[in-house]
């Protein structure tokens, strides 16, 4: 029998550790289900302005980062970071996916790794998961911003993997 369980990082809040493990636990699960997607895959939208594989991951770096570091810490995203993960133009809300850059899948996963990385960084500097973080019509907890990225994730990994399954092989 193969015992699972939880790689809790180092120097975090363990209210945040934990937190933490399970989104990498989630990320590898569907990243494990995906497989290796070719360029055509990754890039493939089932209709104009629909997601893909590769605009979710850009999606998910994105979010990950802003309720990270500018929700959670009060710092801006760079000009690199909104246009390498296209977020003017990627519009979820309203449905509105434009193409993504022509690149392999070991492309996103790589810049998806340094986010990950990052985010790491980012949580071992709060100490408080309890501790509020004003928005414009609500509050949320580090604590509750980490919880959500856990879903976030499992969410639009799930449509990844959908994807992957979905596209026409030609």
């Amino acid at each position: 029998m193969q015992p699972f369980d939880l790689d809790l990082p180092d120097g975090i809040h363990p209210e945040l550790g934990l937190l933490f493990a399970s989104l990498e636990d989630g990320t590898r699960e569907w990243l494990g289900e995906i497989g290796e997607p070719g360029i055509d895959t990754v890039c493939w939208q089932p209709a104009p302005g629909s997601y893909s594989i590769g605009g979710l991951i850009l999606h998910l770096c994105e979010a990950e980062v802003w309720w990270l570091q500018t929700v959670g810490l009060g710092r801006e995203m760079s000009a690199e970071q909104l246009s390498l993960y296209m977020s003017e133009a990627i519009d979820q809300d309203n449905g509105n996916w434009p193409e993504p850059p022509r690149q392999p899948f070991e492309w996103y996963l790589n810049l998806y790794r340094e986010v990950r990385k990052q985010s790491l960084e980012l949580i071992r500097e709060v100490n408080d998961p309890s501790r509020n973080y004003q928005r414009p019509n609500s509050t949320v907890s580090y604590r509750w911003i980490l919880a959500h990225l856990v879903q976030h994730d499992s969410y639009h990994g799930g449509q990844a993997v959908m994807l992957a399954q979905l596209k026409p092989r030609v």
